[in-house]
This record gives structure tokens, sequence and C-alpha cells, in this order.
């Protein structure tokens, strides 16, 4: 006679492609080990109009539930076999209690020669005029990132003088970034940074909006 099937027990011993992951909590250092957790079909598509440079891959994964440790929460991170991390967006209880249904992305920008930036800080000094002078260092280089331009009036940007966003920029990674900062792009164009966003987002890549400085 077939065995009955088991939902509360046998998913961590009949499923196919089970996998260590490790539950990455804020704010802590230990992460929490799942030995057997499942990982559903990864569905990717573009976040931003970025060519396809810019995207998110969803997925679901199954772990087992663990009466000794806390539940995974939305902005906990998994990391995979392979070293990806997701964000957890969505977690639910499942299977008689028995595991953790939890909805997850990765944003990632394409990995292409030309997508890489420097990132440099200003020191401000009077120049001999009196006049703030920047002398410019490098913070941080061959920073993964995408430069999209945004449609600019020419004319009303000519006639407003600085300040007007010209570029938006995508990171891979948070970067505290100021309007002392400023970005090198893989040409050596120059873009002056007026504003970081989406840094509190757990479902979108953070970015900043630039304005492109012509050198003469």
């Amino acid at each position: 006679m077939a065995g009955v099937f088991d939902l509360k027990s046998d998913l961590t011993t009949v499923a196919d492609g089970l996998q260590s992951v490790r539950l990455v909590r804020a704010g802590t250092l230990a992460p929490v080990v799942f030995n057997k957790a499942l990982r559903r079909a990864i569905g990717t598509t573009e976040t931003a109009p970025s060519g396809g440079r810019v995207t998110s891959s969803d997925v679901v994964w199954h772990v087992p539930a663990d009466p000794s440790s806390a539940p995974p929460e939305i902005g906990d991170r998994l990391v995979d076999s392979t070293g990806l991390v997701w964000a957890i967006l969505e977690t639910r209880i499942e299977t008689l209690s028995a595991r953790w249904r939890c909805r997850a992305r990765r944003l990632a920008i394409a990995d292409r020669l030309d997508a890489y930036v420097t990132l440099q800080q200003a020191t401000w000094s009077k120049g001999l005029a009196g006049a703030p002078v920047a002398t410019w260092t490098d913070v941080a280089a061959r920073v993964p990132a995408h430069i999209q331009p945004l449609e600019v009036n020419a004319e009303i940007r000519q006639q407003r003088g600085h300040g007007e966003s010209t570029h938006r920029v995508w990171f891979a990674a948070n970067y505290d970034l100021t309007v002392n900062h400023r970005l090198v792009d893989a040409a050596g164009r120059i873009y002056r940074v007026l504003k970081m966003i989406d840094l509190d987002r757990i479902d979108a890549l953070p970015g900043v909006n630039v304005e492109r400085v012509d050198v003469s």
C-alpha cells in the first residue's frame, strides 16, 4: 500500500532542488541557516527604462519553520547557495505551520564594461579671489551603475542655469552621496549629484538624480 504524503514533514525529503540558504536579519550579525529550502522558478523583468540593464528577479522560497528562531520578516535577506541575495517582500506561514512561503526579489544591473563609474568627493578651499574651489578625490572606483538620460528642454535649462536633472543613475548597492559628490563614467564624463532617490525601498534599486557637467 502506497504511503500517504504528509505536507507537514515530507517537503524536505521528496522535493527536488533543495539547497541551503542563510537568512540575514537587519541589525544582526549571525544569520539563520536553513539546510533544506526550496526555490521556485525565477521571473525576471526590467524595472526601469534602461534597455534591459536595470532588472528585478522575483521568486518564491519555501523554508522550513524553525520554532527556535524568529520567523522571516519583510526586509530580511535570503542568501542562496551561489551567494545571490534576495530581499523578502512578503511572508506567509503554510503547510500546517511547517514552512514559510517567502516572496523575494533580487535587484541587479547588467554587468558590462561601460556600466562602471567612479565616485568622487569634494574638499573645499578658498581660491585666489576668495571663491570656494573644489578638490576632487576618488572614494570608490568601478562602481556598478546604469546612467539613463532624462528628457531635458535645453532652452529652459539654459535660462535656469545649473541644478536641472539631466540623468538618473541606478546603483547595485546603497551609497551615501550628497551634493559634495560627483560621478565620472567610463568615458570620463562628469555628473554632479543633486538628489538621492529610493534609498529606503527594498523593492527598487537606489538611485540618484544628476546633472551632466560640460567641461571645456
